[in-house]
């Protein structure tokens, strides 16, 4: 029965559930990015390059989050 709901969902004739999560608030995505530059500021100190883009990118998400949310509230 799982396979041939895994199927529909990959035709798209069926919706794909998501995971219901509570919404973060804007006061979250802040402080998450405090914890990102803090790791950022070490992967600058010991020239990690791939920890530094890694980090750049999810600061990067969680920036362009924040407008969304001020609009729908």
């Amino acid at each position: 029965v799982e396979a041939i709901l895994a199927e529909e969902v990959r035709l798209g004739l069926r919706p794909k559930e998501e995971i219901k999560r509570r919404p973060l608030q804007a006061s979250e995505w802040k402080q998450r990015i405090k914890a990102l530059r803090l790791e950022r500021a070490k992967a600058l100190d010991t020239k990690d390059r791939e920890a530094l883009r890694i980090t750049r990118g999810k600061i990067k998400r969680i920036k362009r989050i924040l407008p969304k949310l001020k609009e729908a509230s």
